[in-house]
């Protein structure tokens, strides 16, 4: 699983472990989970639909803003406006105080 620049939707996958050569698995269990997008961005940008998170790279004053869905955000160096739309929403800091100051915006539409 590696990251890419393609924007798609959430991806879901099943993982069952069964017959193993040379070793023994307990009880059966299946884990399923949930791999989802990150857009990554050197202008400002409104994340798509069915994309969840944004990281804004660079070093420009740019801001992004979310969708509808629980979104997680990440700024840049440069100081950045974030804006939650519906949603629970995220906002992710590195402790380092050469970093820019970012305005945080959580509005609900409808």
């Amino acid at each position: 699983i590696l990251n890419d620049s393609i924007n798609e939707a959430n991806e879901t996958f099943t993982l069952n472990l069964a017959s193993p050569i040379n070793a023994s698995l307990g009880t059966a269990k299946t884990a399923t989970t949930t791999i989802t997008d990150t857009l990554s961005a050197s202008v400002t940008t409104t994340l798509p639909s069915g994309v969840e998170n944004l990281t804004l790279t660079g070093t420009a004053a740019i801001n992004g803003t979310g969708n509808a869905n629980n979104n997680v955000f990440q700024g840049n160096s440069a100081n950045n406006t974030l804006t939650g739309l519906d949603g629970n929403d995220t906002y992710r800091f590195l402790a380092n105080t050469a970093l820019g100051t970012d305005t945080i915006t959580e509005t609900t539409t409808g």
